[in-house]
């Protein structure tokens, strides 16, 4: 069979009969040959860094030498497998880096969000899966773009629906799960491991075709946080260009005006005085597309489930003292794996028991576990990890070796578990009041200052949680610095938000304003 063969061939001498065979797309290979694993061992010995790229054509994995390899460039097949040793090749899907003690691996991918603006709002837990007793099966909630859409760059509509898989909610910069956006991935209806439309999005969006985007303005959620939020850009507030070079007549633009450069990728501002364009986050451009009809399909499981025959529902959050007791011991590093809390069904066994016999016929009780949020540590997520800044008093006679340990005794006190409920939001101002009572007068400043590179000084003021979180401290003495003064740029105030490189990439399917 090759490209352009007629299937299943011609009928009854019709040679037009059948589909068209135009394109084949080869199953994704996972596993790594012998030879490539004896060369990655020998590299890793040597403390060298390489890189692992997918030859496509050969459907083989190979390895980037340190020689060829170019770390820091987005992604391109526009050098792949160059030899020169000039380090042009930037077509690796896995790094691996080395300070001669550990490895740090980094991976590429893209990441698709599907956003509702305004009236639907998805709910989704990763950790839960529902079975379909009756079909034996573990069922999926899922986006269905609906058949009635419009082809891209045309008026005609699909000829059937697109199913996307949900695989996870969406968190914003501060780590709070935002209901408005859903991540998704290509549908697997039978499980098999190889997707059943790995062109869908092309198919939905057609970016070869014409350039789409979706915008994304910044705004400010609460003082001292910022997040971004779909964008009208049909007033043009933005304008779009290939590239710098083709604007011209500068003069005739309004200073301040906002562009976005095809080739570079980037938002500039115009400044008109000295005809410079200066990066801007103010917005940001994905490939994408607005104003989609869709379907969201959530199944939930039975303890989610209303049952008309009750009339009281309540809602019992968990904290088990074996979770607390494990999680504690992986925050100090006793054991390796992070322990996860006892599911509903587990707690429900555990206690339903004892309070059944306690409640009313009409009630329903729905038990919740309750989950540790790791704060400011190397075990929290990024978008909280922070270290504290301490100003020592010059007339205590004290080490600063002992300014720290009664720094850090003082933040573990303060987020004992007797101290929070569950869902209770972290304020730095309470935090601070309560270090600075501790030590006074030893010190006499202590400040908050985040580590990831678009959070500055003002970010981790507050923190949210969810209502059945509780937060933990999760700082060493290592995240606790001794300093002389507070000046600007060790707080890292020179800015609202700044910029940084990143390896990951999106891909936003956005639904209509009106949705």
């Amino acid at each position: 069979m090759v490209l352009n063969d007629v299937i299943p061939g011609d009928y009854l001498g019709d040679t037009t009969s059948g589909a068209v065979l135009d394109q084949v797309i080869p199953a994704w290979r996972t596993t790594l040959e012998t030879s490539t694993i004896s060369s990655m061992i020998e590299l890793i010995f040597a403390n060298k860094p390489f890189g692992l790229r997918y030859d496509i054509e050969t459907r083989t994995w190979k390895i980037v030498f340190e020689v060829n390899l170019n770390q820091f460039d987005n992604f391109s097949l526009g050098k792949q497998g160059d030899n020169s040793n000039q380090q042009l090749d930037s077509s690796w899907l896995l790094l691996l880096t080395t300070d001669t003690e550990y490895y740090t691996v980094k991976s590429r991918l893209i990441r698709y969000i599907f956003e509702s603006d305004k009236q639907i709002r998805f709910f989704f837990d990763a950790s839960d899966k529902i079975y379909d007793a009756k079909n034996n099966t573990v069922v999926k909630d899922k986006i269905k773009v609906l058949n009635i859409n419009t082809k891209p760059d045309a008026l005609e509509p699909f000829t059937f629906d697109r199913d996307w898989e949900i695989t996870e909610e969406y968190k914003g910069i501060d780590g709070y799960v935002d209901s408005k956006k859903i991540q998704v991935t290509f549908s697997d209806t039978d499980d098999d491991g190889i997707v059943d439309d790995p062109a869908i999005f092309e198919e939905i969006i057609a970016p070869d075709v014409s350039d789409k985007y979706v915008v994304l303005e910044r705004y400010e959620v609460y003082q001292g946080q910022e997040d971004y939020r779909l964008f009208d850009n049909t007033s043009q507030t933005v304008l779009e260009y290939d590239s710098i070079t083709a604007v011209t007549n500068i003069s005739s633009f309004t200073n301040g005006q906002y562009f976005y450069f095809k080739d570079i990728n980037s938002v500039r501002q115009l400044n008109i005085y000295t005809a410079e364009f200066a990066p801007t986050l103010a917005y940001k451009y994905y490939i994408g597309r607005d104003k989609i009809k869709f379907q969201y399909i959530h199944n939930a499981d039975y303890e989610s489930r209303i049952d008309p025959g009750m009339t009281n529902f309540i809602d019992v959050y968990v904290l088990t003292k074996q979770y607390d007791r494990l999680f504690r011991q992986w925050l100090l590093g006793s054991i390796s794996e992070q322990p996860l809390p006892l599911s509903t069904d587990s707690l429900n066994n555990l206690l339903a028991s004892d309070l059944n016999k306690i409640k009313s016929i009409s009630d329903e009780i729905i038990y919740h576990p309750v989950t540790y949020r790791v704060l400011f540590g190397e075990k929290a997520s990024s978008g909280v990890q922070a270290s504290f800044k301490v100003v020592k008093n010059s007339e205590a006679v004290i080490s600063d070796n002992d300014v720290k340990s009664r720094v850090l005794s003082a933040i573990n006190e303060f987020f004992s578990l007797e101290n929070w409920d569950f869902g209770y939001g972290f304020y730095f101002t309470e935090l601070s009041s309560y270090v600075m009572n501790r030590l006074a007068p030893s010190i006499v400043n202590f400040i908050i200052v985040p580590r990831q590179g678009e959070l500055t000084f003002g970010s981790l003021f507050e923190i949210k949680a969810e209502k059945d979180q509780v937060f933990i401290n999760g700082a060493t003495i290592d995240d606790i610095e001794i300093i002389q003064t507070i000046t600007s740029s060790n707080i890292r105030s020179s800015g609202a938000i700044a910029a940084s490189t990143s390896v990951l990439n999106n891909q936003n399917i956005t639904s209509s304003r009106n949705v």
